[in-house]
């Protein structure tokens, strides 16, 4: 409603102008002529006329004002009422022959309606006949001043009401041409707007099916349709994008020397204008997207070119038209890629299927038909679907029949009105298992056969050593297989019990431990060492908990790893730590070195097969085996083993064990009988026991 008021306001800014400038012109006249009937017959009875005939012109300026100021509401009733009140003065002015100016009220009222509204014609007349009123009860009271004349008794009024009235009628007859040219322009603009909805209703339609369209050539045969209907008698070429240059999509059989563009050209060419914002040559509407051009719609326009809507119009279909183009494309991207993964998925060598939180498989590759016997579409098989429930790790092995599968799950949380769902992907894991089983077999197998040899040798070595005197030159070479055979000895333990770990045939039966005296063993063990690099040996057990529900072998031989390398890579004059307490539920052994330590990139491969600190290798010791051990037995100790190290300062291992087994144990009176009672078990006063290098 707002909109219609203003626009109504805006077209009848000129009807104002007009009448402004006309009412200028005729106040004007009248002056001039009250000035030239001064000049003639001098007379002080003209004052008062020519006063309200100045004040009728210089009113003009005000409404001026008002009318650049917009307020035509204002303006209107302002100016008409101060008409009136100007018109009355005059009348008074000119005498009792003064009314024959009583017609002039009729002006401002006829004015009133035009330009304000026919609301104002009411309180116009009222206003009028309040004016005429008063007059008639100035001349009752005998207020009434007295006629102005010529020298020959021709009343003045009698001589300015001809052309009074004469330029207010030329007035309202150019006011009235004035509305009469508006109301064409307004049918014209009309029009105008017609057609423009017309093109934006047909726009908005061919866009919907763009943008819906996932087709590249009805998307074309659209956009050409549409182009064809906004410029009409134009003919049209259409080309999109491939790679860096432009190819002719529309028509199909035009020349085919313009049938590929180069891009670069294309991306600097903008449309022609001729006069007066027409095209009178090839105009070309760019087709964008948010990604860049998409095509170029070269119009070849009809004779007298296209015009600023015309070429506005085309340029929205442009834009529609990229924007649909990029969405083709990347539907047949998708597309491409959907295939690419369908056929991925169809043909791997793992079982993978998806199950929604009913039971229903939602997807299901070949191999997961094939092992499992779950079809796409319908619900798991029940003994299948009790297995899988059963688990709740990420991570798990089953037995089906004669196959071993491993499983592994990954949870999709619905999103978009999807419900939840699991993906699980199945491997069978038969042929691996039996291989590592062959494997450790063959291990296992190995490493019983060399010991017997290598004990027997060791045996006869010592046997040897015991016969040759100690400045033999013969007992150094004795010596050097001594330590070859201890060295051998160590590396087919270590593949033996790695061997035992890996197939879960390592025994480590819960008993009850005392870890002051596993630490007692492992510094008996590792004493020897220490003195013979020596290095300073110390434990602190101050905190150390009496017993603890764990195995004493497998601990011991855990401590026995890290002390004994703690020593090989601890320079002489360095100090081995070895260090026992408790804390809540868990007991914490750490072994502490001065050492060479390791990097961050050393720590991250520690615990690998076979991986030894290569400055280590140059001694020619280490198997790679010996953490890898200590992890697997920690760990089936229910523990877990840390280590922090920094270059030249020396490493810290940490092994933390809980204080009572999670199984439920029994001790044997044995057991408690041997318990050790006294000597290095007992913590002394200081809590350390020390053994010096």
């Amino acid at each position: 409603m707002w909109v219609e008021e203003n626009n109504q306001e805006t077209e009848k800014l000129p009807l104002w102008h007009l009448f402004i400038v006309g009412r200028g012109a005729v106040t004007g006249v009248l002056l001039v002529i009250l000035l030239l009937i001064v000049r003639i017959t001098p007379s002080q009875k003209l004052l008062p006329a020519v006063i309200v005939a100045g004040l009728q012109f210089i009113t003009n300026g005000l409404y001026l004002y008002l009318w650049k100021k917009r307020d035509l509401s204002f303006l209107g009733y302002f100016c008409f009422s101060l008409e009136i009140a100007l018109i009355t003065l005059l009348i008074l002015s000119l005498g009792h022959e003064g009314h024959v100016f009583v017609l002039a009220y009729l002006w401002p009222i006829i004015m009133g309606g035009w330009l304000i509204g026919h609301q104002a014609i009411l309180p116009l007349t009222l206003l009028s006949s309040v004016a005429y009123a008063s007059l008639l009860w100035l001349g009752q009271k005998g207020l009434w001043p007295e006629q102005i004349s010529f020298p020959n008794g021709t009343p003045l009024a009698f001589a300015l009401c001809p052309p009074y009235l004469v330029f207010n009628a030329f007035l309202v007859w150019a006011l009235t041409i004035e509305i009469e040219h508006g109301k064409e322009r307004l049918h014209a603009r009309n029009q105008e707007l017609w057609r423009m909805n017309t093109g934006l209703r047909s726009l908005v339609q061919t866009s919907e099916k763009i943008l819906s369209s996932l087709n590249l050539e009805e998307l074309v045969q659209a956009a050409v349709s549409q182009a064809q209907k906004i410029a009409r008698g134009a003919s049209f070429s259409l080309y999109l994008r491939q790679g860096n240059e432009l190819v002719l999509r529309w028509p199909k059989d035009q020349d085919s020397s313009q049938a590929h563009l180069p891009l670069p050209s294309a991306l600097q060419t903008t449309p022609n204008a001729g006069n007066e914002g027409k095209s009178s040559t090839r105009t070309l509407i760019h087709l964008r997207s948010p990604r860049g051009l998409e095509g170029i719609l070269c119009v070849h326009p009809r004779e007298g070119g296209l015009d600023g809507y015309e070429i506005h119009l085309l340029q929205l279909l442009g834009h529609q038209v990229g924007i649909g183009i990029e969405n083709a494309r990347l539907f047949s991207s998708l597309r491409h890629e959907r295939n690419l993964l369908h056929n991925i998925l169809l043909n791997m060598g793992e079982a993978v299927f998806v199950v929604d939180d009913r039971g229903r498989v939602l997807l299901a590759n070949r191999m997961a038909h094939h092992l499992l016997q779950v079809r796409e579409g319908q619900p798991l098989p029940n003994n299948l679907s009790e297995r899988l429930s059963s688990n709740t790790e990420s991570h798990y092995t089953i037995e089906i029949g004669e196959r071993i599968l491993s499983i592994s799950i990954a949870e999709l949380d619905g999103e978009r009105n999807l419900p939840p769902s699991t993906i699980y992907v199945a491997r069978d894991i038969t042929h691996e298992l039996q291989a590592e089983r062959m494997k450790a077999d063959f291990v296992t197998y190995a490493s019983h056969e060399l010991r017997t040899p290598l004990t027997t040798i060791k045996m006869m070595v010592r046997l040897l050593l015991l016969d040759i005197p100690k400045d033999s030159p013969n007992r150094k070479y004795l010596e050097i297989i001594n330590s070859q055979v201890e060295r051998q000895t160590r590396l087919v333990n270590n593949l033996l019990d790695f061997a035992k770990l890996e197939a879960g045939r390592y025994e480590l039966p819960l008993e009850e431990v005392y870890p002051l005296q596993v630490i007692q063993d492992v510094l008996d063990t590792c004493r020897p060492l220490a003195e013979e690099k020596g290095l300073q040996l110390n434990t602190h057990t101050s905190l150390a908990p009496e017993r603890i529900i764990s195995n004493a072998s497998g601990l011991e031989q855990v401590l026995v790893n890290l002390v004994s390398n703690a020593i090989k890579f601890t320079e002489r004059g360095g100090e081995v730590s070895l260090s026992c307490w408790q804390k809540g539920k868990e007991v914490f052994f750490a072994v502490r070195d001065t050492g060479i330590g390791m990097s961050e990139e050393e720590l991250t491969h520690l615990f690998t097969k076979f991986y030894t600190i290569r400055r280590a290798r140059r001694k020619g010791e280490g198997t790679g085996l010996g953490l890898v051990i200590s992890e697997m037995i920690v760990k089936k100790l229910g523990g877990q083993i840390k280590v922090t190290s920094q270059v030249g300062k020396g490493s810290c291992f940490t092994v933390c064990l809980p204080l009572e087994s999670p199984k439920p144990f029994s001790s044997s009176p044995e057991k408690k009988e041997n318990a050790p009672s006294g000597g290095v078990n007992e913590p002394s006063p200081t809590g350390a026991l020390t053994a010096g290098a």
